[in-house]
């Protein structure tokens, strides 16, 4: 589960426009593994559910533009382990399509 807040990600041309930008989103991912057991094991499948929210304001008017949405994807993945150590922070790395 995620959930990502990007206030004025474009500040440098919202400055020059005078538009403030909130752009959120929610994600909800299940992912399942393949069978640990074979040799595909380090690969996995699963879906995102996804629901963003992005608002729009003037400078000098009251007017919210509001733009908001689910998205629902499939994905497909596979984790890499480039080091043996467990207490490496970059133990697990995962690729997703």
């Amino acid at each position: 589960m995620a959930y990502v807040n990007f206030p004025n990600r474009y500040a440098e041309y919202y400055d020059e426009s005078g538009l403030q930008e909130l752009d959120r989103f929610f994600r909800v991912q299940y992912a399942r593994y393949f069978n640990p057991d074979k040799k595909l094991k380090n690969m996995y499948a699963g879906i995102n559910l996804e629901y963003h929210l992005r608002q729009l304001e003037e400078d000098n008017n009251n007017e919210v533009l509001d733009e908001t949405g689910f998205k629902i994807a499939p994905i497909i993945g596979y984790e890499w382990h480039p080091w043996s150590k467990k207490e490496n922070a970059l133990n697990n790395l995962s690729l997703a399509f």
